[in-house]
């Protein structure tokens, strides 16, 4: 949440915690940290004040990325035990107009701790604070899946959860790295379910 003070210059930069609360159809963030924050006196044009704006957002909220081979960065946010605690490792892929933020809807710390469970959610490329792949196909969609799980100490085998269109991915990686996924699940998903899958072992 962000509140500017004039159209030229922000000196007052709310942080949104990572923390989301389902509440009914609605992700809603709640707000923890108020901080003071000059980032100039001279004018700026709204690409430059936005640019700068992120960036001090960033420095703030502590905000997680992969670098890829490509260049690419991936955010990611990180909920439940701690991954030398973790009996399982999951991977959250979000739908259409959906971020990282809204992880798995409605678990708490308290259940992923019972389950020793560590979720691992991800803007997809282009989407929250991920980097573009303006040559994306699901082949290299699955590519970045696998870097991230891989950067993220994930295991040989680690487990995915879509929704919406993040189910569609996850029908990817099925396709392509089946001897990496220890099981899938999908919410209302979307994809072509003629797409043919290799068995996952």
């Amino acid at each position: 949440m962000i509140c500017l003070y004039s159209p030229t210059t922000v000196k007052r930069v709310y942080i949104a915690s990572e923390e989301v609360r389902w509440n009914g159809y609605y992700n809603t963030l709640q707000i923890t940290q108020e901080r003071e924050c000059n980032l100039s006196n001279r004018r700026r044009g709204p690409a430059e004040l936005l640019d700068s704006l992120m960036a001090v957002l960033e420095e703030l909220g502590g905000l997680k990325y992969v670098r890829l081979a490509s260049g690419r960065r991936i955010c990611y946010k990180e909920q439940g035990v701690r991954r030398e605690e973790a009996k399982r490792q999951l991977m959250v892929l979000h739908g259409l107009g959906s971020s990282r933020l809204a992880s798995m809807p409605g678990v708490s710390d308290t259940l992923l701790k019972a389950y020793g469970v560590k979720i691992v959610a991800i803007d997809r490329p282009g989407y929250g604070r991920s980097d573009c792949d303006t040559e994306q196909t699901f082949k290299s969609s699955v590519q970045d899946i696998e870097e991230v799980a891989d950067a993220l100490s994930m295991g040989d085998k680690f487990w995915l959860l879509g929704y919406s269109c993040g189910g569609a991915f996850c029908w990817a990686c099925a396709r392509y790295i089946p001897h990496r996924l220890a099981g899938v699940c999908l919410w209302a998903p979307a994809g072509n379910y003629y797409w043919k899958v290799n068995y996952i072992t």
